[in-house]
């Protein structure tokens, strides 16, 4: 079988290293992201250290330097190895103790009781006898009763610490660790302040993940996104924030839904509005979760999407840049568009109706049936004012939003212009709308 091949050449990946460079690589499984870290960590050669996948690892003591296989030779021996599939570290988190200076290992305790909580220390087995083995301990206790997401976050740490390696190339970080570790540790790799801080002499890191927290938010070309097609991996670098919501999608299921968040989040202007709406996006989408929130006003809307747009950190940058809507009456503000637009609404999400007044979409079948009229006489009926009238029947405007939202269920026709509403508002929550995104 052909080795695969990588479109463009992996070259221009490691030609414009800066010092503290971040790369974060992301794609579909058997797209190749673990092949591309070993083709890099060739690229670059010395002080680079590739963190297979396969790194679980023991430590009951330590033995003295020069006991064992020293790290020197295991990556010599990796050098060696061409295999495209192996996956293996290969050097064990008890070597990377033993081989670390004082001031190293050090700082590797530290910071796994700083993301851990707990306390790390070097101890003597028999602690009467200066001369026993020596071994980790946590809290007090040897090593070997922590978990193992406990010695994968170790394992990188010492790695990382080590200042025989200049760079990093590690196979999924997030392995064997909560969302509450990755979160600092994700940081740990990516900001340079902390890099500085903490392990200044990596001059790069790069890591394959299916994990959205490692994906870099403050640099869009900092990612990098894969796919595979008959042989050929191709990668590329995002481009624009469009290329970041999408990645954050796909590392999310894609499907917002699934993690008890709503796919897509409506702002719409009125209590009847809100009711109709919701009551028909239930009918005729019963999988998606659809959030709508009711506004009073053009001003109340605005403050609406700013107040989210703080919630969620800027909606430019969030997983809502292309999933929050706003659908506004035919008579508003002139300037509620472009300041809709400049809050970070795409535009194409901005929905006005053709007529003042949520009425004139209420399905013609069932005014007919309100005020027992035929349906070709409904374009008769007033829809202006508060109340409105047919064949001695007169009902407010809530009345009848409240006898059509009764009659309302999956087999209702609508006219087209709220059908296309409802297919656009469905395309969003699932993620297929095609949006321009101001980067």
């Amino acid at each position: 079988m052909p080795k695969p091949t990588f479109e463009p050449d992996l070259r221009a990946l490691t030609s414009d290293c800066e010092p503290w460079s971040y790369l974060a690589v992301s794609g579909p499984n058997n797209c190749g992201k673990t092949l591309l870290l070993r083709r890099l960590v060739q690229e670059v050669g010395d002080g680079a250290v590739f963190m297979g996948a396969d790194r679980y690892s023991h430590v009951t003591t330590l033995d003295r330097p020069g006991a064992g296989k020293n790290i020197s030779r295991i990556l010599s021996e990796q050098a060696a190895e061409r295999s495209v599939n192996n996956d293996t570290f290969g050097i064990q988190l008890a070597t990377l103790l033993t081989e670390l200076s004082n001031a190293e290992r050090d700082r590797v305790f530290w910071l796994c009781e700083e993301l851990l909580g707990h306390k790390f220390a070097l101890a003597h087995v028999d602690p009467r006898n200066d001369l026993s083995a020596w071994q980790v301990t946590i809290d007090g206790e040897n090593l070997t009763v922590s978990s193992s997401g406990v010695r994968l976050l170790m394992t990188q740490l010492a790695t990382l610490c080590s200042e025989r390696f200049q760079n990093v190339f590690i196979d999924e970080p997030e392995l064997g660790l909560s969302p509450a570790l990755q979160v600092p540790l994700s940081r740990l790799l990516r900001e340079r302040s902390q890099r500085a801080e903490f392990f200044p002499h990596v001059k790069r890191i790069v890591v394959a993940t299916h994990s959205h927290l490692f994906v870099d938010r403050s640099v869009v070309s900092n990612n990098v996104i894969m796919n595979r097609i008959d042989g050929r991996v191709r990668w590329r670098r995002a481009k624009s924030l469009a290329d970041l919501h999408q990645l954050h999608y796909g590392l999310l299921g894609n499907s917002l839904e699934d993690i008890s968040l709503p796919g897509a989040i409506v702002l719409v202007e009125g209590p009847t509005d809100h009711l109709f709406l919701s009551r028909t996006f239930r009918a005729a989408m019963p999988d998606s979760a659809i959030s709508l929130i009711e506004a009073k006003s053009d001003a109340d809307i605005k403050e609406k999407v700013g107040l989210f747009s703080r919630m969620v950190g800027g909606l430019r940058t969030s997983a809502y840049a292309t999933r929050l809507l706003v659908v506004l009456d035919s008579v508003h503000g002139g300037d509620i568009i472009d300041n809709l637009v400049k809050q970070g609404v795409p535009k194409c999400n901005i929905w006005v109706w053709k007529k003042n007044g949520i009425e004139h979409v209420y399905p013609a079948r069932l005014l007919a049936a309100i005020f027992q009229c035929a349906e070709d006489e409904v374009a008769t009926i007033s829809l202006v004012g508060d109340r409105i009238s047919k064949n001695g029947i007169d009902l407010s405007k809530r009345d009848l939003c409240d006898a059509v939202c009764q009659r309302l269920d999956s087999g209702t026709d609508h006219n087209s212009e709220l059908a296309a509403l409802i297919a656009l508002i469905g395309r969003v929550a699932l993620g297929a709308q095609s949006l321009a995104v101001a980067e």
